[in-house]
């Protein structure tokens, strides 16, 4: 399914993965209380849902003028796009 963030992010996922069990159990500790394994977690949750090459075109998109890729900004696009993931699989 192709996606597009508010941001303008665009990106075709294969919403199959967000299903897979180790995509599930991956996401399950980005609620870790530990920030680092949240942050970790959310890295490879990422790298797993759009590929190495679609989270390297994420981290581009949030780049900001001085080159910084705020993970606050990742994490805001990963959320909308296991959103539209999850709308997506409410209608089918």
């Amino acid at each position: 399914m192709k996606i597009k963030t508010k941001s303008g992010f665009v990106w075709d996922v294969d919403e199959k993965k967000a299903a897979d069990w180790d995509f599930v159990d991956a996401l399950c500790d980005c609620e870790s209380e530990n920030a680092t394994t949240r942050v970790v977690a959310s890295r490879n949750c990422i790298k797993m849902l759009l590929g190495t090459d679609g989270a390297s075109a994420l981290a581009e998109h949030v780049k900001d003028e001085n080159g910084v890729r705020n993970i606050g900004h990742m994490l805001i696009e990963f959320r909308e796009i296991m959103s539209q993931i999850g709308e997506k699989q409410k209608k089918s």
